[in-house]
Parts: structure tokens; C-alpha cells; sequence
């Protein structure tokens, strides 16, 4: 099978610009030759972002303590009408969590998109298929096309909450036709029957638009008292990860991103 993606080991690589947070820390952003490292904000501070970074072998997402969505996009790429095809990619969530809190599996989550002059695919985010992070694995998505048409894919990476500091090495991403009996019987489909997942659709240049957090560290009860100085590290780690759970089962997509954003803000309450 022919790999449609150019450079899908992630080689060759060039530096694109450094960025400034608030707090005055510097982070940089490279990217493989043919790919763009994009990425929505999702902090208070639009620049706390995180990472790209060159590896012997593969790119690197660096985010330490901060909620993140970021991916590697490739465009312009050619597909043929009515075929069906495989994206694949190689790659490793190393995700570590402070203070001896319990590994959390929906922590870090991934999924291809497919945007094209025909309509736009987007998958569910999906866990690590391994039952545990800091493993090599290959995730797959299959989709066919109705009409010739021109795509650009991009495989994500996110976290909703900042409790986590995780390396999402992306070692290759393939795209490649398959056989019309590969996978499922019915894969989503792109052409005049295009179908858009409906899951949190947030277009790619709308980072200006993002929910922004709440300062709970500034709502105070009648005795002046914060919910920081009220709750343990343990509490907030465990009403987080009930919010998160809550999140991910919601049908409403507004319902989901306001549960998964307060989990988030509640964890920059912490002591540590």
C-alpha cells in the first residue's frame, strides 16, 4: 500500500518561534518538514501552550501542568472517489502525575480530522488501548470518499485539565487506501454524504473564542474563605476526576467542555 503522507517518520525538521506565557517561561515550537504544528488555546493565558520538539525518532507534544489540544497537519493531499482508507499513527502518551495521584487514562486523549473541499470528519477522542500510558501503540482511523476530493489531516492530542505533565510522542502517521472490506462494514464517509461528528466542533482558528476559566481562587464564601483553603489536594483531585467522568459522558458537547473546564480550574487551586 502507498503511504500518501509525505515525511510520515516526522524527519527533517525546522524551528518555527519561541513563545512567552505570562509567567515569563519560554517554550518553542518546531515542526517536521511538509507538517504544521497547530493549537488551540486552552488557558486563561493564550500562550501557555504547549511544545513540538524534534526527537532521534519522531516529534515530541511537551505540556507540563497546563490543559492543551495540539496536532500535526499535513494538506493538500489527493484522494480518489468512492475508496476507502486507513490513517495510522505510531505513538506513545508518557504521562506522569504528581503527588502520587492515581494514573488517570482519560487524562490524555487523541483522534484524527479530516477537513476537506468536500466536508470535515472528526472522530471520538479515544484512550490509550493498552490499559495503561507510557506505551508504544498504533491507533487507526478508517473513512471512505464519495467524490475525488482534497483533505488536510491532523492528528490531535489534548488534555482537558493541567493535573498532568505528559511527552505525546508521535513516532509516524500513514494514510494509505485499503481494500473496500477493511474495518468495519460502515466507516463515516466524506463526499455528498459527508457526515461531521458533532462532538465539541470547534474550528481551528477559533482560539480567540475559547470558554476562559474561572478564577475560583477570587470566589469566596461569607467567611472570606476560597475553595483552595477549604479543600485538600486529595479532594480536588478526586471531585476533579468525578467532573471529568461526568464530562466525557454527556451528550450535550456544551455540557461537556463547561464540566471538563471547571475540573481544570479547580485543580490550579492546588497546594503544590
Amino acid at each position: 500500500m502507498a503511504n500518501l503522507i509525505q515525511n510520515p517518520n516526522m524527519s527533517n525538521w525546522a524551528h518555527v518561534r519561541y513563545f512567552t506565557d505570562q509567567e515569563g517561561k519560554t517554550g518553542t515550537i518546531e515542526a517536521p518538514q511538509g507538517w504544521e504544528f497547530v493549537t488551540l488555546a486552552r488557558e486563561s493565558d493564550p500562550n501557555k501552550l504547549p511544545q513540538s520538539l524534534h526527537r532521534d525518532t519522531g516529534f515530541v507534544i511537551s505540556a507540563g501542568y497546563r490543559a492543551w489540544e495540539a496536532g500535526y497537519k499535513q494538506s493538500g493531499l489527493s484522494l480518489e472517489a468512492n475508496s476507502r482508507y486507513r490513517l495510522k499513527a505510531t505513538i506513545k502518551a508518557d504521562v506522569n502525575f504528581p503527588g502520587g495521584q492515581a494514573p488517570d487514562m482519560t487524562a490524555i486523549t487523541w483522534r484524527f480530522t479530516v477537513n476537506s473541499n468536500q466536508g470535515k470528519l472528526e472522530q471520538d477522542w479515544a484512550v490509550t488501548s493498552k490499559g495503561r500510558t507510557k506505551q508504544v501503540e498504533d491507533f487507526e482511523f478508517v473513512f471512505e470518499t464519495k467524490e475525488a476530493l482534497t483533505a488536510d489531516i491532523t492528528f490531535w492530542g489534548r488534555s482537558f485539565y493541567a493535573g498532568n505533565d505528559c511527552d505525546f510522542w508521535v513516532y509516524e502517521i500513514s494514510l494509505e487506501p485499503v481494500d473496500n472490506s477493511y474495518g468495519a462494514s460502515q466507516v463515516p464517509t466524506l463526499g455528498s454524504t459527508t457526515v461531521s461528528h458533532p462532538e465539541i466542533d470547534v474550528p481551528e482558528d477559533r482560539s480567540s473564542e475559547d470558554i476562559l476559566l474561572p478564577d475560583l481562587e477570587k470566589v469566596r464564601g461569607t467567611s472570606g474563605k476560597s475553595l483552595g483553603d477549604v479543600l485538600s489536594d486529595k479532594e480536588i483531585d478526586t471531585i476533579s476526576q468525578g467532573l471529568r467522568a461526568l464530562g466525557d459522558s454527556a451528550d450535550d458537547s456544551k455540557a461537556s467542555i463547561g464540566l471538563h473546564k471547571l475540573a481544570e480550574a479547580l485543580q490550579r487551586l492546588k497546594h503544590s
